[in-house]
């Protein structure tokens, strides 16, 4: 298992939390988009930040996300 970064759980929660909600405001301010396809692009969005940020800071971590494609590796990780 890679050491894990200076990053608190705590400080890499509230990170995760600020980064997808400018990333969700970002998308309602400069999509054009309503309704669903504001929502579902909203997600994606949201998703690609988060999957980002959780790659960087716990990169050995499983992640489990309805808005992603599930891996097989996640079933034996620690």
């Amino acid at each position: 298992m890679a050491q894990q970064d200076a990053v608190t759980d705590a400080e890499l929660a509230a990170l995760l939390a600020r980064a997808a909600g400018e990333e969700l405001l970002r998308v309602r301010r400069e999509s054009g988009l309503a309704g669903k396809e504001l929502g579902n692009a909203g997600d994606a969005a949201a998703q690609s930040v988060l999957a980002a940020l959780l790659a960087e800071h716990r990169p050995d971590d499983a992640v489990l996300s309805e808005e992603a494609k599930d891996s097989a590796a996640r079933l034996s990780a620690q």
